[in-house]
């Protein structure tokens, strides 16, 4: 073998070397960058599922606010239409009681109605000194029913409120059946000169709602889960 098989030799031994080398570096650096682009894949499947679990959890949170509201709205909502009911209920009751039980009631809202109305007159009449107020209790108190009930019970009404305003207020003022109806579905309203108190039975229902709701929807929903 002569001098340039030994220098080609070499240099092709040098080369495989160098070869070699290279292969070696770029597999390290292939698998380095591999691992790294790992990593970074992990680490952005990491946030996207974080970020897929944030969401989630707001559109859950979402959810259960918007099917709470809705709970609460058809609750609401079936509270109103029970209340309405019993009221509606209450309100046939009284309207179908017997005629005796039926005028003393009547009776008892319109004396009650009559006595305030006098009783205030006259303390405003001994305030003010004014002879307006004076005017009102030498006139006529009036009683005014549906026309069902003007010929059914107006009558003993009015002789019911005579005796009751007499036995609660001094010198009490004349009471009269007035000739005219009303269109209300059951009561009387009372009128003195151009004031009227109206003491229909939905008015007097409607009256006592705010002290009663609660009452009777407690009532409701205990019963409704017995």
């Amino acid at each position: 073998m002569n001098n340039l098989d030994k220098i080609l030799e070499k240099i092709e031994a040098e080369g495989q070397a160098r070869i070699a080398q290279i292969r070696k570096e770029t597999d390290e650096k292939a698998a380095r960058l591999e691992a790294e682009t790992d990593a970074v894949i992990a680490g952005l499947e990491a946030e996207a599922a974080a970020l897929l679990k944030k969401e989630a959890e707001e559109i859950r949170s979402r959810a259960r606010a918007s099917a709470a509201m809705k709970s609460r709205e058809i609750l609401l909502g079936e509270k109103a239409a029970l209340l309405e009911e019993v009221y509606a209920k209450a309100e046939a009751e009284l309207l179908a009681l017997p005629e005796k039980e039926y005028a003393d009631f009547l009776a008892r809202l319109a004396a009650s109605a009559v006595a305030e109305r006098v009783n205030t007159v006259r303390f405003l009449q001994e305030e003010y000194r004014d002879e307006a107020f004076a005017e009102e209790l030498s006139g006529e108190y009036v009683l005014l029913f549906s026309g069902s009930d003007r010929d059914r019970v107006g009558e003993a009404v009015l002789a019911s409120v005579k005796e009751q305003v007499a036995s609660v207020v001094k010198n009490p003022p004349a009471l009269v059946l007035g000739k005219e109806t009303v269109s209300i579905a059951g009561g009387v309203v009372v009128r003195y000169g151009d004031t009227e108190t109206t003491c229909s039975i939905p008015v007097i229902l409607a009256g006592l709602r705010d002290g009663l709701d609660p009452a009777v929807m407690k009532l409701l929903l205990d019963g409704k889960g017995q």
